[in-house]
């Protein structure tokens, strides 16, 4: 692993922290304040942090330029459900089966679920289009020494 990769990690990770904040917050002023069904409130909450972790994620982890796009934004909610029903069964599973403690499960849970959303939305969410550019800015500059050559011959 490189440098690079490794700091994108820690900054994703950094992220996921904030969203958790965010998530936790949200969700005891919707339960506890404003007096909301618990359920309405977790998923209020989770809306919120997966809307910062977007925003954060495009900008800074994945330090993309350009607008913020909804069809990017809903590959990047789909990869987060994806990831919250893979923490739900993962704690589910080693909660009863293994019986382990609940919170150890939700741990394990987390190491499971964290690398596999970085992995994911890495690949599929936002690494395409950077590919795509630098893929794009290699063939301009491999053009223009391209053009050099030819008229120096």
């Amino acid at each position: 692993m490189n440098k690079l990769n490794l700091y994108k990690i820690l900054q994703f990770g950094t992220v996921g922290c904030i969203g958790i904040v965010i998530d936790l917050g949200i969700t005891w002023i919707c339960r506890e304040q404003l007096h909301l069904n618990s359920y309405i409130a977790s998923s209020v909450g989770f809306t919120a942090a997966v809307l910062n972790n977007y925003v954060l994620n495009k900008y800074w982890t994945f330090d993309e330029k350009g607008k913020l796009s909804l069809k990017q934004f809903l590959g990047f909610l789909f990869v987060s459900i994806g990831g919250l029903i893979l923490n739900t069964l993962c704690v589910k599973f080693v909660h009863e089966t293994v019986e382990i403690n609940f919170y150890f499960s939700k741990i394990f849970a987390i190491g499971v679920v964290v690398p596999w959303n970085f992995i994911v939305n890495n690949i599929f969410i936002f690494k395409k289009k950077q590919d795509y550019n630098l893929s794009l800015a290699k063939n301009i500059e491999c053009q223009k020494i391209e053009n050099k050559m030819s008229k120096k011959d």
